[in-house]
């Protein structure tokens, strides 16, 4: 039996610990959030649903989902931002409802921590600090690590994609690469042999929706990632992603999102990381 490949990338991968002051009413992040409780009472609100962050567990929050977070004394955790996807902007925890747990060794936790190149701050809360591996050795062994965890993690009624939709990878990893306002069907379906009107109806058949739509998702949730992300300014980002203007990324933005480019950094970004991005410019 053949499965398909998961891509996995890490956005961050944090250590931290804080008081009753870690409480964020309102959380939209545009990949998957992992929890790795090491110690504390918080606890994570969705709807009218509390769950609490029982230590030596992880918990996976998928994406676009909102939820609130809080703890009443203290809070001592990883936390690791990521994307799992099959194909560009296919997640496997994408179609989710809820919050999947697993129990996991506290050492396991602490080996995350072990194996980075950056020293854990002593002493009182509140502590922030980016981990990444400090090594090679150690690279190999967080990805093995994380993909044991999300397959722990995975519901036990999750399906692969038919092969109607895997088909189309080559046209979905080029639309990744080459996202922007700018890009046009034509100038996909000639690049991978098809004729326009044809690659329509098949995509249209296999996904549901048309290329146009697809693109236009796909970009509205780059936007999200890169606002909550980087510092980068909307000026910035309309030029990368080929819009006229910031005014016509941000009227595209809020016809899909709802809201504006500048709001949804403001409500969405991590506090402790834009603080990080502005002490290293």
């Amino acid at each position: 039996m053949t499965f398909p490949d998961i891509t996995t990338k890490v956005i961050h991968c944090v250590y931290y610990r804080n008081n009753e002051d870690w409480n964020y009413p309102i959380n939209i992040y545009p990949y998957n959030t992992l929890y790795l409780v090491l110690d504390g009472d918080g606890e994570i609100l969705i709807g009218d649903h509390i769950i609490s962050l029982l230590p030596e567990h992880a918990y996976l929050i998928p994406p676009n989902t909102q939820f609130s977070c809080k703890c009443s004394h203290y809070i001592e955790k990883i936390y690791i931002d990521l994307h799992a996807e099959l194909l560009p902007g296919l997640d496997i925890f994408g179609a989710m409802n809820g919050i999947a747990s697993v129990s996991i060794a506290r050492d396991e936790i602490l080996d995350v921590i072990s194996r980075s190149s950056n020293p854990i701050s002593a002493g009182d809360t509140p502590a922030f600090t980016v981990l990444e591996p400090s090594s090679f050795c150690d690279k190999l062994w967080y990805d093995a690590f994380l993909l044991k965890l999300l397959s722990l993690l995975i519901p036990e009624n999750w399906t692969s994609p038919d092969s109607q939709i895997m088909r189309h990878r080559d046209i979905l990893d080029d639309i990744d690469i080459n996202l922007s306002a700018a890009l046009r069907m034509s100038e996909i379906a000639d690049r991978h042999g098809w004729h326009p009107s044809t690659l329509s109806r098949a995509f249209q058949k296999d996904f549901g929706c048309s290329i146009k739509t697809y693109v236009e998702k796909l970009l509205s949730a780059r936007l999200c990632q890169e606002l909550v992300t980087t510092d980068k300014t909307i000026k910035e980002l309309a030029a990368q992603y080929h819009f006229c203007d910031a005014y016509y990324l941000s009227a595209f933005f809020k016809r899909q999102e709802g809201i504006s480019p500048s709001e949804y950094r403001r409500v969405n970004m991590r506090v402790e990381l834009h603080n990080e991005m502005g002490h290293n410019r």
